[in-house]
């Protein structure tokens, strides 16, 4: 029997509950529960064609915009265990010899090849992916994960992981205990690649709230904002 990450629960039940609400709100496009659960489960497919398995540890270079909110729901969705990183010109990320893969948008490319060369000598094999038009994502060759389940990593160095479970358990209390309700826009800025904010996006997709993003990649195609 196959089994179904607690993660996958989660945005599924948003779909389920709150599927023509607003899910994503990026400069002058939106895109309802429906449609994003669709994208989510599309990237985590191509995430999976390509290596990504339960458990895995992967990179995720993406800090700001509509992109981080994808990335991060679709790594929950393949069940892998999601490691914010910041891709450094200069070395590798510490840490890194623990990690499968780098997960990073396509205009981050020039900066993954770079880590990639740097982590050469350390890694069995490498390969590198296009994945849905606008990410990269970059195999290191690391270890096999040490189980197969999801999870947050937010601090290498210490190495204490989330796992999916605790990580939705603690949104739906954030969505209570915050007062966040169906409908309501929740505006994110700055680095989302923080432990609180990762949480909180969880939150909103718990709640059926909007998170309300930047868009430092560009604006995508999603069609014009839904009626508040």
């Amino acid at each position: 029997m196959i089994r179904t990450p607690v993660s996958c629960s989660l945005l599924s039940a948003a779909h389920d509950s709150h599927g023509a609400l607003p899910a994503v709100h990026t400069g002058d496009a939106v895109i309802d529960y429906e449609r994003f659960y669709e994208s989510v489960e599309w990237m985590a497919e191509q995430l999976a064609s390509c290596g990504v398995t339960p458990g895995s540890r992967v990179g995720l270079a993406i800090h700001t915009g509509w992109e981080f909110i994808l990335a991060w729901h679709s790594l929950l969705e393949v069940d892998a265990v999601t490691v914010p990183i910041v891709l450094d010109p200069r070395r590798a990320p510490a840490g890194s010899d623990d990690i499968g893969f780098v997960f990073a948008h396509i205009d981050q490319c020039v900066e993954v090849e770079d880590l990639v060369e740097a982590v050469a000598h350390q890694s069995r094999s490498r390969a590198m992916y296009r994945v849905a038009d606008d990410f990269v994502l970059a195999a290191l060759g690391g270890p096999d994960p040490v189980r197969g389940e999801g999870g947050l990593l937010a601090d290498l160095d210490a190495g204490s992981l989330d796992t999916a479970r605790q990580l939705v358990a603690e949104a739906e209390w954030v969505a209570e205990h915050d007062g966040l309700h169906r409908g309501a826009r929740v505006g994110l800025e700055g680095d989302l690649g923080t432990r609180e904010t990762m949480v909180r996006i969880l939150a909103c997709a718990s709640a059926g709230a909007c998170v309300a993003v930047d868009a430092p990649f560009g604006v995508p195609d999603w069609g014009a904002p839904a009626a508040r």
